[in-house]
């Protein structure tokens, strides 16, 4: 199939990619805010790194290790990295919609709506493996428009890397690929079946992932317990129509009527019926989400830049006498940002949050405990090393000075492990842990005589069932931190051990 493709918006699309740089490493100099619980998790990772990890696949991790040599371990390195990522994802959405016959307002606007998107605010402004994972799903998208356009097997070759490189960035990249077969299958493109290009992409990608699974089948599939925790014991149950609902927050209210338009075009009108695949691909990931009943509102995130380009190439066909609305259009995206910019991106402080959650007349959204939060857990999630690490201090100043020379650190959260290990490593004992890839690692060299501890509530009985001597100290102060450090957690001076720390370790395990 042949296209007539428009210029590249590049002036357009570059300036909105630099307003959204600007706004990410703008929150790197807020006060109160530091980096965040998964970015400190990463950093440590990246010097014992391995092909997987329990919580998640190594690309991640593996960057890290790249770049930190040049960008050291500085919260404005990591944040540069991130919109490095999210720039990417902004120019390949404009280039989607392009492929889709969409003019420069059609690039615009597309870019326009995913940035306007309050979910994918949140998730692309700190370093996780879900801000790359957003980049390679629109990647993989640009790839499928590339082949209905009529692009050769080259093309075949660039999706097979790209989709083995998601799943080695992150397992969802499966619910894309599956779509893409229910896509194929469910459109003309089945003819596609009997040729060499899907099979080539899915051996390629099967290829790239395939030392990922060998790390696993080593390990005793770790990851597989960490997800049947996560889905059953981490994250709050909801029925597909909480889920579906959830989606109008994530992608922006205000904007909805203007993403509904862009799914119905790919579906009934004649003009993108080459492009139905890609809304089979949205359709079938959003169905997986939805039954699944344990998916979080940002897991969709990834898949917006198809409903985002066709909503864009839509307005773009049905309005090109009316050159208004395209400007207006993108002005309502540009206002409705502004609105939930302070819930999304590190812009002012905790307390500030908080007060316009309450001046909005909004509820406070849940933790991932379920319990009601005091801010948004991506914010809170990037003030809780300072205070712990200062209450880990305290902790170990209490003790006589010959125990504290002997004195470790044990945490069951990845994010206070890490912190201790990260930036407190000049100062505090290394620690360990036993969440997630901190258990596999084992409790190393430290034989566990002294412990400062910080522990949840309700697994004290194994602190009591390892040592002899457990004295609980005062919870961490920290009203910005969230509930999951301050109302659940802790911290406690463990001595005596009934038996070596090697033994108990295994009944310490915390998957989730």
């Amino acid at each position: 199939m042949s296209v007539v493709r428009s210029p590249i918006a590049w002036s357009g699309l570059l300036t909105l990619a630099l307003l959204r740089m600007a706004l990410q490493l703008y929150g790197t100099t807020v006060p109160g805010y530091g980096l965040m619980s998964d970015e400190l998790y990463y950093l440590d990772s990246a010097h014992r790194l391995a092909w997987g990890f329990v919580d998640h696949p190594p690309l991640s991790v593996a960057l890290l290790t790249l770049l930190e040599p040049i960008l050291g371990e500085s919260l404005l390195g990591l944040r540069f990295v991130a919109s490095l990522f999210t720039t990417a994802s902004l120019i390949l959405v404009g280039l989607i919609a392009r492929e889709l016959g969409g003019g420069r307002g059609a690039q615009w606007l597309a870019a326009g709506l995913v940035s306007a998107s309050p979910v994918l605010l949140g998730v692309s402004s700190f370093y996780s493996m879900n801000v790359i994972d957003i980049a390679l799903t629109s990647s993989a998208t640009y790839c499928v428009v590339r082949l209905v356009n009529g692009d050769g097997s080259k093309t075949w070759w660039a999706l097979g890397v790209v989709l083995g490189l998601g799943l080695l960035n992150k397992y969802s990249m499966s619910w894309f690929g599956f779509g893409l077969a229910i896509g194929i299958l469910a459109t003309p493109y089945r003819k596609w079946v009997a040729t060499p290009g899907p099979w080539i992409a899915a051996a390629i990608s099967a290829l790239i992932f395939l030392p990922h699974l060998f790390w696993q089948w080593q390990n005793g599939f770790p990851s597989a317990e960490f997800l049947t925790n996560a889905a059953t014991l981490k994250v709050e149950p909801q029925s597909p129509l909480d889920f579906l609902s959830a989606q109008l927050l994530a992608i922006n209210p205000i904007l909805f009527p203007i993403w509904l338009a862009g799914l119905a075009w790919l579906f009934i009108t004649e003009k993108a019926h080459s492009y139905r695949i890609l809304g089979w691909i949205f359709v079938t990931v959003l169905v997986i989400l939805m039954a699944s009943g344990s998916a979080r509102i940002y897991y969709l995130g990834p898949c917006y830049a198809i409903v985002a380009a066709g909503a864009a190439a839509a307005v773009e066909s049905w309005t090109r006498q009316r050159r208004w609305v395209m400007p207006t259009l993108g002005a309502v995206a540009a206002l409705s940002t502004l609105a939930v910019l302070p819930f999304s991106v590190p812009l002012f402080s905790g307390e500030q949050v908080r007060g316009l959650f309450a001046e909005s007349g909004r509820e406070m959204p849940k933790d991932t405990d379920g319990g009601h939060a005091t801010m948004p857990s991506h914010l809170a999630l990037q003030h809780h090393a300072r205070p712990t690490l200062v209450a880990f201090e305290q902790a170990l100043g209490s003790l006589a000075e010959e125990e504290r020379e002997r004195a470790g650190i044990l945490t069951d959260t990845f994010g206070s492990a890490a912190a201790v290990n990260v930036l407190g490593r000049d100062r505090l004992p290394g620690a360990i842990g036993v969440q997630n890839q901190y258990w596999l690692w084992g409790p190393g060299d430290e034989d566990g005589d002294i412990l400062v501890v910080l522990w949840r509530h309700n697994r004290v009985g194994l602190l009591h069932e390892g040592w002899e001597d457990v004295r609980e100290l005062s919870p961490i102060e920290c009203s910005d931190c969230g509930p999951f450090l301050t109302r659940d957690r802790t911290l406690f001076i463990v001595k005596s051990p009934r038996l070596p720390l090697a033994e108990l370790w295994p009944k310490l395990k915390y998957f989730r």
